[in-house]
């Protein structure tokens, strides 16, 4: 068996439907699916290298030891993980602006103050609220799509490239166009 087929095919359940649900058009509503004997991935890596386990113990390291214990759904659907990851994407990016706005520094400076700044604020301020009370499904996409091209010149997705470059070391070549390029 692989990821493509977790099933537990001698169950009734996974039997091929009757062709009058196989080719109706009309969504028939069957019985929700029992997931228990199906095959559950599990990720053992933690994000860290091998002999990093062997040196020191995983309770010792908690970012390894909390990212070995997450328990993810895998979606067998390509479309679906597609949507995961938007929805994961959108998350960070609202929990960036909360932070942000948190910090004040997504707050305007002084004399720099127009109604549709204040009117942007003021969206800015209720989405933080509804995502505190609601959660993330309660605000909608435009309104996320709209605070993120308001605050374009902050630039979420340069800031989380050029973080990643400043995590890890460049080869002396990359380092020297580097720097020919800002002289």
């Amino acid at each position: 068996m692989c990821a493509n087929s977790p099933k537990d095919y001698t169950k009734a359940s996974t039997k091929q439907l009757v062709p009058r649900q196989y080719h109706n058009k009309e969504y028939i509503d069957t019985e929700q699916e029992n997931k228990d004997g199906w095959y559950q991935r599990c990720e053992n890596n933690g994000w860290r290298l091998v002999s990093d386990r062997i040196l020191r113990k995983i309770d010792e390291d908690a970012v390894t030891y909390d990212s070995a214990q997450k328990k993810m759904e895998f979606k067998h659907c390509k479309l679906l993980r597609r949507e995961d990851v938007e929805k994961k994407r959108k998350k960070v990016k609202i929990e960036w602006m909360k932070k942000m706005y948190k910090e004040g520094m997504l707050l305007t400076r002084h004399g720099m103050e127009t109604p549709v700044v204040r009117d942007i604020e003021e969206s800015l301020k209720g989405m933080v609220e509804v995502t505190e009370k609601k959660g993330y499904e309660g605000v909608d996409e435009w309104e996320v799509d709209e605070l993120l091209e308001w605050t374009n010149g902050l630039n979420f997705d340069h800031y989380v490239s050029t973080w990643k470059e400043y995590a890890t070391s460049a080869t002396s070549g990359q380092i020297a166009r580097k720097r020919a390029f800002y002289n």
